[in-house]
């Protein structure tokens, strides 16, 4: 509660300034991210997480004269892995930022996004699909062309032999293969009778997800970004062996990291598990990031 008010209080003293110079606009942003961070690892709030994310958007598209630093660049790539994170919590369509620059997509080892950056867009895209499946849009028609794209995708394995390399490989492997089973399932949420996929395929894209998520684990090396797509595999998970090696990796991520939305996101998998009523999309928001 203290860090909280802490970083609340500059926040209301620099809002009140008629003119925002550029460090104090710095300042504003760093508290506001810091404040999404702080909502995350204590997994608090998605909503009010959210809250804050739209306070650093409307710091993001602030007019400023000034060249964007690359402080503010980086800011830019940390608001949006928070984006597309909260809005898969949510359910809910990612913000749109105005800005005259975004970040660097081209497809290298990003530690922000914890895997390539050249996969980004498309899992963008991904949260902003399953927004609009939430709001009774028909997104099967706009789902084809992603689903194409994310099969499209790959990475080479050449960026390196480290481990380090390794891990964010098979996070960037993780992100794909959730994509495209999760936006299968919101597909056949709305068509029950419509498949892109056999059930073959389907197992075949669960095992690559499932194996992705097993190998970083083994790897243990830091694992932050990975809530999310072991999210996804713990739901889909049926058979016990699969399960036990799920609740395994929890328990590791939750040793090596010690954040409260990890364990969260176990407890939402284990309530999946034991209801076998529930249908794919959440009752309730589930925190990731």
């Amino acid at each position: 509660m203290f860090y909280h008010e802490h970083r609340i209080l500059p926040r209301s003293m620099e809002l009140s300034r008629p003119q925002l110079d550029e460090t104090s606009r710095m300042n504003l942003l760093a508290s506001s991210l810091l404040l999404i961070y702080y909502e995350i690892v204590l997994g608090n709030s998605a909503s009010n997480a959210w809250c804050h994310l739209q306070g650093a958007k409307v710091l993001l598209e602030y007019h400023s004269e000034a060249p964007e630093t690359p402080c503010i660049s980086f800011f830019r790539k940390i608001f949006q892995y928070f984006n597309v994170m909260l809005a898969l919590s949510l359910e809910r369509r990612p913000l749109q930022i105005t800005a005259s620059s975004g970040p660097d997509f081209t497809d290298y080892i990003d530690p922000v996004f914890g895997c390539t950056a050249s996969l980004w867009p498309l899992v963008y895209n991904l949260a902003d699909l399953i927004g609009r499946a939430r709001l009774g849009e028909d997104i099967h028609k706009d789902s084809k062309p992603l689903m194409a794209s994310l099969q499209a995708w790959s990475i080479e394995s050449s960026f390196g032999s480290d481990a380090y390399t390794e891990a964010m490989v098979q996070i960037a492997r993780s992100y794909k293969f959730c994509g495209l089973l999760m936006l299968q399932q919101a597909v056949q949420c709305e068509a029950p009778e419509s498949s892109e996929f056999s059930n073959l395929q389907s197992e075949e894209i669960y095992q690559s997800a499932f194996n992705s998520v097993l190998r970083v684990c083994v790897l243990s090396l830091p694992m932050a970004t990975l809530t999310w797509p072991l999210y996804v595999v713990g739901r889909l998970a049926s058979s016990t062996s699969d399960r036990t090696v799920i609740l395994h990796i929890f328990s590791q991520f939750l040793e090596k990291h010690h954040m409260k939305v990890v364990d969260g996101a176990r407890a939402a998998v284990q309530a999946h598990w034991d209801d076998r009523r529930l249908g794919w999309q959440q009752s309730a928001p589930v925190l990731l990031g």
